[in-house]
């Protein structure tokens, strides 16, 4: 594709732009571009399809219409500062959009990042093609009008009275306006274009519901108006005097953008602090008016159950100061196009609001790529994260597709890296989440695809192993959990504290490198990761078992060996009590069967030892469903996450104790309600057999559906008796229920 720019000479401060947020500025000033052409169309084609990218970030809109943001982030690695080399392009129906005559199609062009997710060739840039029918009708070239909008100061301010016009319009005449100049280093920079074939992201309206002013009312008129777009012709207005304050209460916690239409005179100043519990604050966004009524959507995601908005009636460049009329005030919701959350209902309704909190944590976190958070917007290098993510979206919605972009994403960064990832044990979960990909929709062709990259990783964590088998030669032991010990956490610990961990987490990924390669059948690999996998089993069981304590030692003080970087810690021959290393010992299958009960007993009432935040519970509940255990403890360990919800009901708090809220990847309940409760899971890749093995514990009632490639499976299940559905295809390999259940199996006609 032909890529766009400024011109160099008339635009030099825009046109060079920083890789990611975590190399320094070096004086870029962040700017706005904006790129305009006119098309004119004798008739609508059956079908115009859009292809585009853009580099850093832009919004493209058509006849005023916003279409979507982008680029499609191309993953990227926590710290990463170097180039990507690789891109991705968009494809979108846009053909209800246009019109018969002039349509005016625009882009904003941004040269700076705005998040953690965005990342930079260097220099800014457009590629645009409009196909009629397969044909190429329009692109990219030096017809485009371009500019420099100044209102644009960064992702949070805008200042309406600098702004070069409603450049949107059909009306707008771009007098002054530059011709686009084409760019070949940018279009080298960006040969390596990708299309991972996503959806348009979905976005929904939702205006306030409750209006509060907590200093008063006295200058402002209409005062709930806000709260009903019906009634736009009586706004509430502000009247000159002191800062008004506005609270705004939404229904939900939102991920999205702020949109918001205000007539007021030049100068005034409109300050918005989203808050997802009350006083807590996520952004600031500060907006500047200009003269008359203007529409304005701010470029940065944000999230937000509460606003609070000060608005100044003028500044000391006004005269005087006038009333501000705000017409209306929403969040449009951003996010990856989703289903209804699949049907579930039990006797306990707090498992079903624990549920619906984590479908609405999900549906803020599932971007163009899974998020852990949309208040940090990280890059693809949370992989445990991710992972769980992935099998929460199995569950609710039965849709792997974001899953399926951000492995084949990681992957790319993996090869470019040498198989190595910012967060050391995430390289191994990596590989766990591309088999619990696989073993759930069968997709050989994106495992074929990313198959090298698991090979590098291995590849990389052969040469960790020390002398006592175990991984004593890693760069770091990053990250196992948000559990703090004294001075120490175990986000970095070091490494007598994590050699355990760090060693179980590859266990796991040479048991799930080895399924897949069987899968592939490159049976050498597979023996030669079986070889190894139960050589490391022998270290670890020999080198950290405790018979004194009966738990496994997190590490070994005193063996690391070229540990490095600002992320490694020092032994200091510290001894931890920690249950990760034995969680994960039970949950890769490392600690004797006979013996995993005994031990999971310890881990579950030891008060003594220091127990998992939400991330590693995922870890834990893979260790009681691995013995057949959650009868006993699953339920139990549900009952921890009472207290975040009774909190915050709308989304995940991060942690037990602290953190923001909005984390999906803690919300492994939702999971393990489908998993483990209703009890089906894939024996077989792709649900041609399953595993039904339902834990009904205490529960009157339960029912819900599983999706599958096939349909849905749908069980039931009430006093005693067990119906389940089953779609044509899927048939069941092992069955596992209590001897008092009586079992009905049904297979839809479907």
């Amino acid at each position: 594709m032909k890529w766009i720019t400024l011109n160099s000479q008339q635009f030099p401060t825009f046109c060079k732009s920083r890789v990611s947020l975590f190399v320094s500025p070096e004086k870029i000033r962040p700017q706005m571009a904006v790129f305009r052409k006119e098309l004119i169309l004798d008739e609508i084609p059956e079908k115009l399809i859009a292809k585009f990218s853009g580099d850093c970030k832009f919004r493209l809109f058509i006849n005023g219409t916003f279409i979507t943001d982008g680029p499609v982030e191309i993953g990227g690695d926590y710290n990463r500062q170097t180039p990507p080399t690789w891109w991705f392009i968009s494809q979108q129906d846009v053909t209800p959009f246009f019109n018969v005559g002039k349509n005016i199609i625009c882009i904003e062009l941004l040269n700076h990042p705005e998040a953690l997710t965005d990342f930079s060739c260097g220099k800014p840039g457009i590629a645009f093609e409009l196909f009629a029918n397969d044909s190429l009708i329009l692109e990219a070239d030096e017809e485009w009008m371009t500019a420099i909008n100044p209102a644009y100061y960064s992702a949070t301010t805008f200042d309406a009275n600098k702004c070069i016009g409603n450049y949107h319009s059909n009306d707008y005449s771009p007098i002054g306006w530059l011709p686009a100049n084409f760019s070949d280093e940018i279009a080298e920079s960006h040969k390596n274009l990708l299309n991972l074939n996503l959806p348009p992201l979905e976005e929904k309206e939702y205006f306030p519901i409750k209006v509060d002013f907590p200093f008063g009312s006295k200058f402002i008129r209409n005062e709930n108006s806000i709260t009903d777009p019906a009634t736009n012709d009586d706004a509430l207005t502000i009247l000159p005097g002191p800062p008004a304050t506005i609270y705004l209460t939404f229904s939900k916690e939102i991920c999205g953008h702020i949109e918001f239409e205000v007539t007021a005179s030049k100068g005034a100043i409109i300050e918005l602090f989203t808050e997802e519990t009350p006083g807590c604050i996520v952004d600031h966004f500060k907006y500047v008016t200009g003269e008359g009524r203007i529409h304005h959507r701010f470029t940065r995601m944000t999230t937000a159950q509460y606003m609070r908005i000060l608005v100044t009636c003028a500044d000391f460049n006004v005269p005087k100061a006038m009333p501000v009329i705000l017409h209306n005030i929403k969040i449009n919701s951003q996010g990856f196009p989703l289903p209804e959350a699949t049907k579930f209902n039990c006797s306990d309704p707090y498992l079903v609001q624990l549920r619906n909190t984590i479908d609405n944590t999900m549906r803020m976190c599932m971007q163009r790529l899974h998020l852990d958070s949309p208040v940090h917007q990280e890059p693809l290098g949370c992989t445990g994260d991710y992972m769980i993510e992935s099998l929460i979206a199995q569950a609710l919605y039965g849709d792997m597709r974001l899953s399926c972009a951000d492995i084949k994403r990681t992957a790319l960064l993996v090869e470019d890296q040498g198989g190595v990832i910012f967060h050391t044990s995430y390289s191994l979960l990596f590989i766990q989440m591309v088999k619990d990909y696989f073993w759930y929709t069968a997709d050989f062709m994106t495992l074929k695809e990313v198959y090298p990259s698991i090979k590098l990783i291995l590849n990389k964590f052969k040469t960790y192993i020390g002398k006592e088998g175990l991984v004593s030669k890693a760069p770091n032991y990053m990250f196992i959990d948000w559990v703090v010990d004294g001075d120490i956490t175990y986000h970095h610990p070091p490494a007598e504290l994590a050699i355990g961990a760090m060693s179980a987490f590859y266990y796991g990924a040479l048991t799930n490198a080895e399924a897949l390669a069987h899968q592939l059948g490159d049976t050498l690999q597979a023996h030669e990761w079986s070889q190894q996998r139960e050589a490391l089993g022998i270290a670890f069981r020999k080198e950290l078992w405790d018979e004194a304590s009966g738990i496994y030692r997190p590490g070994i003080s005193g063996i690391c060996e070229n540990g490095f970087g600002p992320f490694y810690v020092e032994d200091t021959g510290r001894i931890g009590r920690i249950t990760h290393t034995s969680i994960l010992a039970i949950a890769y299958g490392i600690h004797p069967l006979e013996d995993c009960e005994d031990l999971l007993d310890k881990i579950m009432t030891d008060k003594s030892l220091l127990q998992p935040q939400p991330y590693f519970c995922h870890f834990l509940f893979d260790a009681i469903c691995s013995i057949g255990k959650f009868n006993q403890w699953g339920y139990t360990l549900m009952e921890r996450w009472r207290n975040i919800i009774d909190e915050h009901p709308s989304s995940l708090k991060e942690c037990w104790q602290c953190g923001d809220y909005s984390h999906a990847w803690g919300g492994t309940p939702a999971y393990q309600l489908t998993r483990a409760v209703l009890g089906i899971t894939p024996l077989e890749p792709g649900f041609r057999k399953i595993i039904l093995a339902p834990r009904f514990g205490n529960l009157d009632f339960v029912c819900g559906d599983v999706p599958t490639p096939f349909g849905f499976i749908n069980v039931n299940y009430k006093e005693g008796e067990l119906g389940v559905t089953l779609p044509r295809g899927v048939e069941i390999g092992e069955l596992d229920i209590r001897n008092d259940i009586k079992l009905t199996i049904w297979h839809s006609e479907a």
